[in-house]
């Protein structure tokens, strides 16, 4: 296993029972509005925050999510100066999602971990050999790159991840982000991932949407979750749908 890189990070993996991590896009719906809605997040409900990094093309998301990307002042919200406030706002771990052209090619990814902006980076377009080579790059700043299997791999290919990454991002199905997936091929997956590299840190993604399926992935063995159409869905109500959704998820950590 390697290390974990972020002391935030670190802080949340020491707690006993699994993390939730809840995904939202900064600066949406407005700019100044979203930094509200993240100071004002009920205690003890998630453990992470996910935050997506407006994208032009955001083609691995569902309706949901690539409505929210259309609408935000990404010249505001991409900007270093406006996640320095994001990062001054919560005292959350921040796990940055975004599509590799955007945050990577670019390069601004340099600026953002330098100014510590950031405690991990979720890229999902690019390969494991670029993800190492982002984590070596960026562990002299304290941010931990996240690896991705999902069940579709061979177990040389998740050798691969699981050997080189902490953090791994399990993908419950192969599709679009919000996609209503109600099979359960995962589970070998996960059993060759708690069995055969114990020290790392499987959690689940896509497809979960309600505080049910939440019990059954922390009861198959996964040490987190991560939710994130569901969230944009209760937010894109109102905010008090939101932070009752997220009281409502909390209770699973409690297994």
């Amino acid at each position: 296993m390697t290390k974990i890189y972020s002391m935030k990070n670190k802080l949340i993996m020491e707690k006993d029972n699994p993390f939730l991590i809840g995904y939202l896009l900064a600066g949406y719906k407005d700019c100044d509005e979203f930094l509200n809605l993240i100071n004002n997040i009920p205690n003890n409900t998630i453990d992470v925050l996910e935050l997506g990094f407006p994208s032009t093309n955001p083609y691995s998301d569902g309706k949901v999510i690539s409505n929210a990307h259309a609408i935000v002042d990404k010249n505001v919200a991409n900007s270093p100066s406006y996640w320095e406030k994001i990062r001054k706002t919560t005292d959350y771990p921040i796990w940055l999602m975004a599509y590799k052209d955007d945050f990577i090619t670019t390069g601004i990814y340099k600026e953002f971990a330098k100014l510590n902006l950031i405690d991990a980076i979720v890229i999902p377009d690019t390969n494991n050999e670029n993800r190492i080579e982002l984590q070596e790059e960026l562990k002299q700043y304290d941010v931990d790159v996240i690896g991705f299997v999902n069940p579709s791999m061979s177990e040389i290919e998740m050798d691969q991840v699981l050997s080189k990454f902490t953090f791994i991002y399990e993908q419950l199905y192969v599709g679009v982000t919000g996609s209503n997936h109600s099979e359960t091929n995962y589970d070998k997956m996960l059993n060759y991932s708690l069995t055969k590299y114990p020290n790392t840190i499987p959690f689940a993604g896509f497809g979960l949407n309600n505080k049910e399926k939440l019990d059954i992935v922390y009861n198959k063995g996964f040490k987190g979750a991560v939710i994130g159409t569901e969230l944009l869905k209760r937010y894109n109500t109102c905010e008090e749908e939101l932070f009752n959704f997220l009281i409502d998820l909390s209770r699973s950590k409690d297994l």
